[in-house]
This record gives C-alpha cells, structure tokens and sequence, in this order.
C-alpha cells in the first residue's frame, strides 16, 4: 500500500518525525524547562536526518560516500556512536554538576546547624 507514492512504512516514519518536531519546537517556545536551545536542537536535526532518509534512502549512500565509508550501514554505526558519545559526556557534566550542588546546599545547612 502507497501513500503519496511512499511505501506505507517510509510515509508514517515521516509523519512521526514531523510529528516529534512540531512537539519539540511548540515545547521549546511554551518555554517548558525541560527544553533547551541545544535539546531543541538536537532532537529536531535527529528527527529532520530520519524524515529525509526516510522520504530518499539513497542519501544515506550520498552521506556514506561524502564522508569516505564503504557502506551505508557503516555509517549509520560511526554516527550513531558520535552521538552516543556525546551524550554520555553530556550527562556526565550535568550529574557533576549537581554533585557540586548537593555539596554546597549540604555546606550551607551544616553551617546553619553550627551557627544555632
């Protein structure tokens, strides 16, 4: 079954990825917390790279050959592990800085305990 001469399956994977980035960006301009500039961002390019190569698979081949790699799936892997690696340090910047926080709300109280 086609939709707009898209297999069915490529056309709802854009749909859901058009979806997920009118979510993102509406979230981001309601100014919800949980959505930075950066993780608006991120997520909305994520989703773009996955609707295009969703709608033209043959840009996968045309990234896989730009960047020197031999086959698309190759590609994909040394991507997705960038990505991956970029967010585990990511998430490790951000849990020391909360342990640099909880350290100094703990200094404080254990003053306000002194000073009583």
């Amino acid at each position: 079954m086609t939709v707009f001469g898209l297999p069915f399956a490529r056309f709802a994977i854009i749909v859901f990825a058009l979806y997920i980035i009118s979510y993102v960006i509406t979230s981001f301009l309601k100014k919800k917390k949980s959505y930075t500039i950066l993780k608006t961002g991120v997520l909305s390019l994520t989703w773009l790279m996955i609707a295009i190569i969703a709608y033209n698979p043959d840009f996968a081949y045309f990234i896989s050959r730009e960047l020197g790699f031999g086959q698309n799936l190759n590609t994909l892997i040394f991507v997705g592990f960038i990505i991956l690696f970029a967010l585990v340090f990511r998430i490790l910047k951000s849990i020391e800085k909360i342990e640099r926080e909880i350290s100094e709300i703990v200094r404080k109280e254990a003053l306000k305990d002194l000073e009583k």
